[in-house]
């Protein structure tokens, strides 16, 4: 072999390499967000319990859930503190995260409102807030947490991880529905009464539940799906179903005994908690599928040098084109039908025959790299399939913000304004939303 091209086999294998230690590092961030977001969810199921237990404690002037609301803060402590472990573990290194720059701002400002945490709940503590703006208060920090889980599934590079988190994104977001529902259902029964307005919320709510499992359902296993089904149709639903029905009837403002606030809590909460069980397998599902990446990329890497080194031999005993003769790499005027001039279409239907065949026969270093290329490119299109569903939200969301800005008001109202064009022009909310940034911009 001659010293040029001993320079350029050497030159190409180093960047293969590269591409190939790129990947593994890749999917090792990958895999620390998978941990983190497997400890946001655990963080996130215990501040609905404590936000649960404290509308009851503050609608019932401190009646009920005492003891049972100072338990629940010292097992959201203890999950928070192991949140922080994963925290410093996986994010202390600043040079590891030199491009998560976006999801580290949204863990900052998680952060911000879990060190504002305490104050609240001293304000509870003391009476000194109301059910409205307590629910309102785990609500943002628990929406900051979701951020979190969502960007991990927007910055993830691997289709197959995406497709979990967008899964495992839409589970939690229906169950912090369902956790807003077991509130506002509890400061009903704490007050003894209902209105129209408290019933109206939980009704949206219900329905926003629906929206979200719907699309988490499109994205799970088999085994994950029979078991959701089988939730669906368990006892817990039933007997929540019931109580939603008594809700109902109570719109008018009819008065209710208070001591039914702890038996709607409790089987809202067996209901969550049920939830909270397909919630922790598909965490599972996502750590084990992320440690099974990074393990399969470390050992390709590790026989890459043995294969590479025989493609190399290989191509250095050949004489073979492969990249400048390949037919099926773009080149000139790619992909257009040209008419050929007469007398030419016999010379040209040979010469691709022929470079046809050196290219199926010669397993070289180029065949090595063009199936890392058009796996990279399979890959792409799976994943921006499996991130539709976040660039569908994220429209969504866009919209409700415009909505409030022009119209200075809440997000709960925002989202009702396009549910109701939706309804009025029998379309979609999505519809509407990309109809009004369309329109704006």
């Amino acid at each position: 072999m001659s010293k040029k091209l001993k320079n350029v086999n050497f030159n190409t294998k180093r960047f293969f390499i590269a591409a190939k230690l790129a990947q593994l590092e890749t999917l090792e961030k990958l895999e620390s967000n998978c941990e983190l977001v497997t400890s946001v969810c655990d963080f996130i199921h215990q501040l609905q319990r404590e936000r649960g237990v404290s509308n009851v404690y503050i609608a019932s002037k401190g009646k009920h859930f005492s003891q049972r609301r100072i338990k629940q803060i010292e097992q959201t402590l203890k999950i928070q503190n192991e949140l922080q472990k994963t925290l410093e573990r996986n994010y202390g290194n600043s040079s590891h995260n030199r491009d998560g720059y976006r999801l580290l701002t949204v863990i900052g400002l998680a952060l911000k409102g879990i060190e504002e945490l305490d104050g609240l709940r001293d304000k509870i503590q003391n009476q000194q807030i109301k059910t409205f703006d307590l629910t309102q208060a785990f609500c943002r920090l628990i929406n900051r947490l979701l951020d979190i889980i969502f960007e991990a599934a927007d910055i993830a590079s691997d289709p197959d991880i995406t497709k979990i988190l967008v899964a495992l994104f839409n589970f939690i977001q229906g169950k912090e529905y369902a956790g807003q529902e077991r509130a506002w259902g509890a400061i009903g029964f704490a007050k003894t009464h209902f209105n129209k307005k408290i019933c109206y919320r939980l009704a949206h709510l219900q329905k926003a539940q629906n929206g979200s499992f719907e699309v988490f359902a499109n994205y799970v296993d088999n085994s994950t799906s029979i078991k959701w089904n089988a939730f669906q149709g368990n006892k817990c639903n039933k007997e929540l179903e019931q109580l939603r029905n008594m809700i109902k009837g109570l719109a008018d403002g009819s008065l209710i005994d208070s001591e039914i606030s702890e038996v709607w809590y409790d089987i809202a909460t067996n209901r969550i908690d049920n939830m909270h069980s397909i919630e922790v397998e598909l965490t599972l599902i996502l750590k084990t599928a992320a440690r099974e990446k990074v393990e399969q990329a470390s050992k390709e890497l590790k026989q890459g040098e043995q294969v590479l080194d025989d493609a190399l031999s290989e191509d250095a005993n050949s004489s073979s084109f492969t990249l400048l003769f390949d037919t099926n790499t773009t080149g000139l005027l790619a992909d257009v039908e040209l008419e050929q001039p007469e007398g030419l279409e016999q010379m040209t239907t040979n010469t691709d025959t022929s470079t046809n065949s050196l290219v199926v026969d010669h397993k070289s270093f180029y065949d090595l790299l063009k199936s890392q290329s058009t796996h990279i490119d399979k890959m792409k299109v799976e994943l921006e399939q499996a991130k539709q569903a976040l660039l569908d939200q994220k429209i969504v969301s866009r919209a409700k913000l415009m909505i409030m800005q022009e119209m200075q008001i809440n997000e709960n109202q925002a989202y009702q304004k396009l549910q109701k064009a939706a309804m009025n022009k029998n379309t979609t909310i999505l519809k509407i939303a990309n109809s009004i940034i369309s329109t704006v911009s």
